[in-house]
């Protein structure tokens, strides 16, 4: 129908592709690149005497601390990055909420310039902060 012309958004980039590659043959490329990805945290061990299973008992035994919920408080992102620690509350949900974000981030480019553009202004702010601290001691 298109004659092998394919309009791709590629992760990464701000501007859409246009290429002519044979459609059957860039559809099992993409098959082929998701094949031995990881589909969830727990696929991620390898566990061929149990100890795994312990250890990941032992991060849902283990809180995150209490101070974390005022993370959800600063910026929206911490809902869609940590959606189980915020009710589950414990290392392990952590751990399946930054896999999760991380594969989400790989299909959705709006997901991380939402990270980054929190990353850039908290930067800015601890700089500010930094600066305001200097001036003290120095008064001091």
């Amino acid at each position: 129908m298109t004659n092998n012309l394919c309009i791709v958004q590629y992760w990464g980039k701000n501007e859409l592709t246009w290429h002519y590659r044979e459609v059957e043959e860039f559809f099992n490329s993409c098959i082929k690149d998701n094949e031995g990805a990881f589909r969830s945290f727990k696929d991620l061990a390898i566990d061929d005497f149990g100890l795994m299973k312990l250890q990941f008992e032992i991060l849902k035994l283990t809180p995150v601390d209490s101070n974390f919920k005022e993370a959800y408080k600063n910026n929206s992102i911490f809902n869609v990055m940590f959606p189980r620690t915020k009710t589950e509350m414990n290392q392990y949900a952590m751990c399946e909420d930054l896999f999760d974000f991380y594969q989400n981030m790989n299909k959705d480019y709006s997901l991380y310039k939402s990270l980054r553009t929190y990353v850039n202004q908290t930067k800015a702010k601890v700089k500010s902060e930094a600066n305001k601290l200097t001036k003290l001691e120095k008064r001091l």
